[in-house]
Order: structure tokens, then sequence, then C-alpha cells
């Protein structure tokens, strides 16, 4: 099931939210769980029999994980409450260091070890049902969606348990935290506490009026990328990738930028979806998007794209192999690891390997650059003083210029830089990403742009489309470029406003106007359904 369907909108979320305010409101809280997790059973349900046998195999593995080191941790700390009952004042001092200190050591290794063997389950579901049919085409494993989402999820939940940051809790709760059906699909990558200790939290249980409706809001505006601009631009992208032999430098960066805006509105349009229903479940879902494409450096790109994935490998990857403390080359290692990961977590492809390899170095580059760069900036700000008043004082309109369009220019190199890396990103095989590249050289008008931009079909303009075929059929082409340009100027204008989807659903004012504009769009949504509709991050 996914969220734009009408079985999703028509029955699916009317029917969850009844039962879960209902039941809640009658003061049945572990039954409203018990509601909660069955209908997110049926959600992930509709995926097929065998995803979900998957999933649950994966929770149970976790689930036994806890158990066995809330074990140990209780025995240790049995043992460590024993001795220090029994032992007073020095003695109890004493009784530390030799007896108490080796307990502590094998409890801390056995954990470890623990910990290990939880790590090693999981990627060994992802390597069974992930990277196994890249080796082998009659290994006849279909990816269950939503893979590498929970089980990177429950790979976070089994360090945290053994490092002792989160408790062992019931196994009603850890069903319901990996199943909890917003985020199930394509994430966000999500941490144990954060979301369960909402679950806990009564007054979140209670209906709000005002949670309901930003977050409908929310929804509404994560359909309409989705529907209206994603959906839209997934054809010409797709010819892009295909006609990559025939491609020229015009049709190149339009395609690529069909590509890009596509991928940012089919994962962000997904992820405000999730997180406007659970606005109307007062869940508050981990941002993942925070307008990466306003920023004005490569380096920072990465902390607005994705930005659960970040968080998890920043915390468990980065951090632990030393970060940026222990000298310029370790860091560059550090981030190359970061992204070769990143890469492998979204599959096996060649093609995923050398985009990690070409954003880990571009963000390493980034990294070296900055550093280089505080020193003379330092000496700028010691030196500035002594410049003197007057030609800083005849200066302030033109530096607010300068600063506006080196912005701009910051925006466009970052924004040009990841679509760069996109090209292998999106080819299927390295030799298109190579013939798209080198296709990029010959400039010609049209060139192959009429045939990039005769794949779109927007129902909205059938009657335009129609008119101008009846006049001529070459306007009809031309008609069509100009739908797809302008198609490309609404998401670019969209991404560099001034709020994102998650800002405009939290500060809206709500008042009748709105409500007509949000329940327009809405219907525009629902009839924009019925054409075919397919989630790029499905399959990672």
């Amino acid at each position: 099931m996914v969220f734009n369907s009408y079985l999703f909108l028509l029955v699916f979320l009317p029917l969850l939210l009844a039962g879960w305010f209902g039941l809640n409101h009658r003061g049945h809280f572990r039954l409203a769980e018990y509601f909660m997790t069955g209908m997110s059973v049926w959600f992930y349900g509709m995926f097929g029999l065998w995803p979900l046998l998957i999933i649950f195999g994966t929770i149970l593995w976790n689930y036994m994980i806890s158990l066995a080191a809330d074990r140990l941790q209780s025995r240790a700390a049995a043992a460590q409450e024993s001795t220090a009952l029994q032992q007073t004042g020095v003695q109890a001092a004493a009784a530390q260091t030799p007896l108490a200190g080796k307990q502590q050591a094998g409890t801390a290794r056995r954990l470890r070890l623990l910990m290990a063997a939880g790590i090693c389950g999981n990627l060994l579901v992802l390597a069974v049902f992930k990277y196994l049919p890249v080796v082998s085409d009659k290994a006849g494993f279909a990816l269950p969606v939503g893979l590498s989402f929970y089980v990177f999820s429950q790979i976070s939940f089994v360090i945290d348990r053994c490092r002792g940051e989160i408790a062992h809790d019931r196994f009603g709760n850890y069903v319901l935290y990996v199943m909890f059906f917003p985020k199930l699909a394509e994430g966000p990558i999500t941490m144990y506490d954060e979301i369960m200790r909402q679950f806990r939290d009564p007054e979140r249980r209670r209906f709000h009026p005002e949670n309901f409706t930003r977050g409908w809001i929310l929804l509404t505006l994560g359909l309409g990328k989705k529907l209206l601009l994603a959906d839209n631009l997934a054809a010409a992208a797709a010819y892009g990738f295909s006609a990559a032999y025939y491609s020229d430098f015009l049709t190149g960066i339009l395609a690529i930028c069909c590509y890009a805006f596509q991928l940012y509105m089919d994962f962000s349009g997904f992820c405000d979806m999730g997180m406007g229903i659970g606005w109307m479940l007062n869940i508050e879902l981990p941002v993942n998007f925070d307008a990466p494409y306003k920023t004005v450096s490569f380096g920072k790109f990465w902390q607005k794209w994705h930005m659960t994935l970040t968080r998890f490998f920043t915390k468990y990857v980065y951090i632990p192999l030393g970060g940026s403390r222990k000298g310029r080359a370790r860091t560059v290692l550090n981030i190359m690891i970061v992204f070769l990961l990143s890469a492998l977590w979204h599959g096996a492809s060649v093609n995923y390997l050398i985009w990690g390899v070409l954003s880990g170095a571009l963000v390493a580059a980034y990294h070296l650059w900055s550093h280089r760069r505080k020193p003379a900036q330092e000496r700028a700000k010691t030196v500035a003083p002594m410049a003197g008043q007057p030609a800083q004082a005849a200066k302030p309109a033109a530096s607010a210029a300068a600063a506006v369009v080196k912005t701009a220019g910051a925006r466009v190199l970052t924004f040009g830089l990841f679509c760069f890396t996109l090209v292998f990103f999106g080819a299927q095989r390295p030799d298109l990403s190579l013939a798209f590249l080198r296709c990029m050289k010959y400039l010609r008008f049209p060139g192959n742009l009429l045939r990039l931009s005769g794949n779109i079909s927007l129902p909205e303009l059938f009657v335009v489309d129609k008119a101008a075929s009846m006049l001529s059929p070459q306007l009809a082409q031309y008609v069509k470029l100009a739908e797809l340009v302008v198609l490309v100027a609404v998401c670019v204008a969209l991404v560099n406003g001034r709020r994102c989807a998650r800002e405009i659903a939290q500060t809206m004012r709500l008042s009748r106007s709105s409500g007509v504009l949000m329940g327009l769009l809405f219907t525009w949504c629902m009839i924009s359904m019925t054409g075919v509709s397919t989630y790029l991050y499905f399959k990672f």
C-alpha cells in the first residue's frame, strides 16, 4: 500500500484515525497500540506475504539480541549491587578493584560480542536479499520494500541497547516501533527512543484538531510533490538516461535537471506525507530533508539531504572511526568510508560505487578547502579594523549585491556538482553514464530536446496539446518542450522558496481561504492518482 492511493486515503487512514483515537479516548491504551500495530501490518502486508515474513524475522532476531543484552546487564547490575551491600566504607572501594573490575570488563566484552552478532545478522539479511540477486540472476529473490530503512533502524536499536543508552522494552512495543507504517517503506531511519517516548506520552494520544489539520496540509503538499511534479518528470528523466548515446548538451542538461527534481520531489514528498500522517497522530518523525538545493557548499549539502542516513553514519561509523579529530588525512579517509558505505546501502551496482567515490571526494575536497580558508578569514578579520571607516561606509549596497550574486553562484555550483554525481546514480550502467557525459560536448538545437519532452503527458494540458497538434505537429512538439521547461521552472521556484513544505504546513494561517486552497490541491491530487506512480527509493 502506498500513501497516494484511494485505498489508503479513503479507507485505511480514516479507519486508522478513528480506531486509534477512539480506543485511546476510552482508556484502552494497550489495545490502541495493538490496533496501530495491526494496521501497520496490513499496510506493509499489501506489498506481499514474503516481505512481511522477512520483516518479522528481523524483528525476532533483534529482539532476542535485546533480551540477551538485558540479561547480561541485569546480572552485572545485580552483582555490583550485591558487592556494594556486602562491603562498606574503605572495603567497598577496595572491592571495586580486582574482582568487580574483571566482572565489568567481562560483561562489556560479552555485550560487544552480542552487538557484533546483532549487526552481522542484520547485514546478512541485507546481503542475501539485496546483493545476492546481483551476483546471481537465478537467485530469484525480490527486494522487500523498505528493507534498508528498517534494517538500519534496527541496527541502531541493537547498538544503543548493547551500549546501555536505551532500556529493554516489551516485545509489543518493539514490534510497534519497527512496523509503524509512516516510516516503514521509505524511512526516515529512526532511533528507538525518539519514537517510543512519544507513544508513552498520554497527551499525544488525544485528538488535537490543529495538529490534525496541519498534518493534513503537509500530507497534501507531499502528495502534490509526488503526483504533480515527480511523476510528471519521471518519463522525461528515464528517457534522458536510456537515450544517452543520442543526447547532446541541452538535452543532457534538461534531462539531468528532470531527474534531480524528480528524485527530490519523490523522496521528500514521501517524507512529507509520512510526517504529515505522523502529525495527524501527534507523532513527530525526524526531519529527513531541509532544503538541500539551497545549500551553498557540497559539504553542507549532505547535512540537508537524507538527514537520517547521514545521522546514522555519523553516529555509528564516522565518529567511532575518529571523525575529524585525528588529522586531515584520517578525516578524508573517514569521509570516503562513509560515502562508500552509503553507496553500498543504495545497492551493489558499479554506478553506485562510482557515485559514492565522487560524492566522497567532493565532500573531502570541500573539507580541505574550508580548513585552508579559515586562517585567511581570521587574518582578514584582524586587518579589517585598520582599513579605515570611509571605505567601509561607501560600499554597503555593492557588498549586498555582491553577496547575493555570490550566494546564487554557490548554489548553482553545488547543484551542478550534485547533478554531475547523479549521472552515475541515475543510470543503470557505467557505459550509459559515460555516453551521457561524452554527448554533453555537442551543442545543437533542438537536438534531442523534442523527443525528450515528448515523453511527458500532462492531463491538465490535454486540450492545449490537442489544439496544438491540430494546428501543426511541429507546433505540438514545441508546446510539449515549453511545458517541460515550465515544469522544471516550477520545481526551481519551489526548492528556492523561503519556506519548505514542512514550514508552510507549520506556519500557514488556518482560515477559510487556506482551507479552500488546500482542498483544491487535494482534489487535484486525487484526480491525478489515475496515472502510473512509482517510488524511486522503493528499490533501496
